[in-house]
């Protein structure tokens, strides 16, 4: 697994999002532009681990918690 890279304006708008803040339909475009490299960036990662379960497991299905989660823990 190659080293996950977070920038701080992508943790602040994932913060967001896990604070509810930030949803799908509430979004701005600005956290749109952000999001959106990292859910490509996540789902990636889940595909190339085949961690579907951990996702579900570990971070209640939130796909950008458990990235947020593996990111932390690297």
């Amino acid at each position: 697994m190659k080293k996950i890279e977070i920038s701080a304006e992508e943790r602040a708008v994932i913060q967001e999002h896990l604070d509810g803040k930030v949803g799908m339909f509430t979004a701005t475009q600005h956290q749109m532009d952000v999001l959106s490299p990292v859910i490509d960036r996540a789902e990636e990662l889940l595909l190339e681990l085949n961690a579907f379960d951990e996702m579900f497991n570990s971070a209640d299905g939130d796909l950008l918690r458990w990235y947020l989660q593996k990111w932390q823990n690297q």
